[in-house]
């Protein structure tokens, strides 16, 4: 088709803060012609603006840097509008994604501290060392040197062995030798941080600010202390903590986390919820659209939560592991929520023998991951602790153990979280589902949910404090997430009470 027998108007780009149309230079002057006459005739949804097709620019566009005035290299608009519009929901990291070199480095990473520190793993008992510790390395890539740091790496080991995560499953998952792309999770986040998915979603990474993450090191041992006390608490199950550093750009920090929407093919709708109203709305879907959206508070406002005979459970164990947050000093956590409705494979009456299965992954007649190096029982069931090497414990308890100085290791942490006591309803354990992630899936009559706690590294601070009064301004109302640890805590368990049926 003749182009003269179209009708265009012709746009110049004005460099910002200058009243002087840019100089005819092809690397900072961009001519964009739009069709009037199919402008008119589309139904778009505002009219009087053009449609741009940003795709379409790709060979038209210059995207070479420029550099600001402080000789930082700095990409036009019209490349970053174009990089930003595309990335929504789950994007595979390829070669050209702007955070590949990211992530293959952190792979990179993780499978160098794995070959120098082969014997790092899961321990029996965790001393004050286990805590502090940090494995460093240095690693080339591209020519370039690069520095990979694991924070903790035995007490994490541990973590990922309770729940039944083997160190070749994890290492097969994060650090695959054959290259799988991880995954980039766009979400409707406010916080700016990165989430990265593993290549089969059962991992996720989340960029973190170097002071959450000192804090989370600093309450690791409470951490686990309340995984003992509660072995199927919603909270995020943390498996690891990373951090590289780049020459001449800051450390970033990465914590690691098993996926609370894992396995995810199923899951048809997503929530996070904080329990308050203020600036927590998220615009659906369109039907039909595959993009992947969590919703918030103001959509959830008239769903229902019904997971039959675990509402009880779920209440409590809520009100549990939020009085733990708030003892911490934690606020503007939130719960995930994932939903979908169960299919016939799901609905199916189970056989005896997978009941007894079921009911043997969350209750045994003892507590078969409190063993020795050597394979002598740690806790005998009977209150008595066996191990030649704790003679001096007898009047001990078992909550004693995590503090006792005589004995350095600390924390006697079980092998699993999903079998292995008998104190089924002191520990408020709950009948497990026989599926992958079974700690934080609960099965309805009508629908599986998929919950968990996250995002509780954020302190009342003077930030926070000061942040509170902000928002009353922003939002004109006293409903928002920066509240007090114990407003915040009342009114996220009063909240999710009011909508479980």
């Amino acid at each position: 088709m003749e182009t003269s027998a179209k009708k265009y108007e012709h746009y110049h780009f004005k460099k910002r803060g200058s009243s002087k149309a840019m100089s005819p230079s092809p690397l900072k002057t961009y001519t964009v012609h739009f069709n009037l006459n199919s402008l008119r005739s589309s139904n778009s949804v505002s009219p009087s603006l053009p449609t741009i097709s940003l795709g379409s620019l790709n060979t038209s566009i210059d995207q070479t840097p420029r550099k600001n005035k402080n000789g930082k290299k700095r990409h036009s608009g019209w490349y970053r509008l174009r990089r930003k519009l595309p990335r929504k929901g789950v994007v595979a990291i390829e070669n050209s994604h702007p955070h590949h070199q990211l992530v293959s480095c952190v792979r990179q990473g993780i499978r160098e501290l794995n070959r120098k520190f082969p014997a790092v793993g899961p321990k029996v008992g965790l001393n004050n060392l286990d805590f502090t510790e940090v494995l460093k390395t240095e690693i080339q890539s591209n020519k370039k040197i690069f520095e990979f740091e694991s924070y903790s790496p035995s007490v994490f080991a541990t973590i990922r062995q309770a729940i039944d995560i083997t160190e070749n499953e994890f290492l097969n998952s994060v650090a695959t030798v054959d290259d799988h792309p991880y995954y980039e999770f766009i979400s409707n986040s406010k916080s700016g941080q990165d989430f990265f998915l593993s290549n089969n979603m059962q991992f996720m990474f989340k960029s973190n600010r170097q002071r959450d993450v000192k804090f989370f090191i600093s309450i690791l041992r409470n951490y686990l202390q309340h995984f003992i006390s509660y072995p199927h608490s919603l909270l995020v199950k943390y498996v690891g903590c990373y951090a590289i550093k780049f020459p001449g750009k800051p450390k970033k920090y990465f914590l690691v986390m098993q996926s609370i929407f894992y396995p995810s093919d199923r899951i048809e709708e997503r929530f996070d919820i904080k329990g308050c109203t203020a600036g927590r709305y998220q615009k659906p879907n369109a039907e039909g659209s595959q993009i992947i959206i969590v919703l918030k508070d103001q959509n959830f406002l008239t769903e229902v939560l019904d997971f039959g005979d675990q509402n009880q459970w779920f209440l409590q164990q809520i009100q549990a592991d939020s009085e733990f947050l708030c003892g911490l000093n934690c606020m503007d956590y939130s719960l995930l929520i994932g939903r979908q409705r169960k299919h016939t494979d799901e609905k199916v009456t189970e056989h005896v023998a997978t009941i007894v299965e079921r009911i043997g992954k969350s209750i045994s007649p003892i507590r078969k991951g409190m063993l020795t190096s050597n394979g002598d029982a740690l806790y005998n069931g009977q209150g008595d602790y066996t191990n030649r090497a704790l003679n001096d414990l007898k009047e001990s308890t078992f909550q004693d153990i995590i503090t006792l100085p005589e004995y350095k290791p600390g924390v006697m942490f079980p092998r699993s979280l999903t079998d292995g006591v008998e104190n089924f309803h002191k520990e408020h354990r709950r009948l497990l589902p026989k599926s992958k992630n079974a700690l934080h899936i609960l099965d309805g009559e009508e629908y599986r949910y998929f919950v968990g706690v996250v995002d509780f590294l954020t302190r009342f601070d003077w930030r926070q404090k000061t942040a509170q009064y902000w928002k009353i301004v922003k939002y004109s109302c006293g409903d928002h997430s920066t509240k007090s640890p114990k407003v915040y805590s009342r009114r996220f368990i009063n909240f999710l009470r009011d909508h479980v049926r």
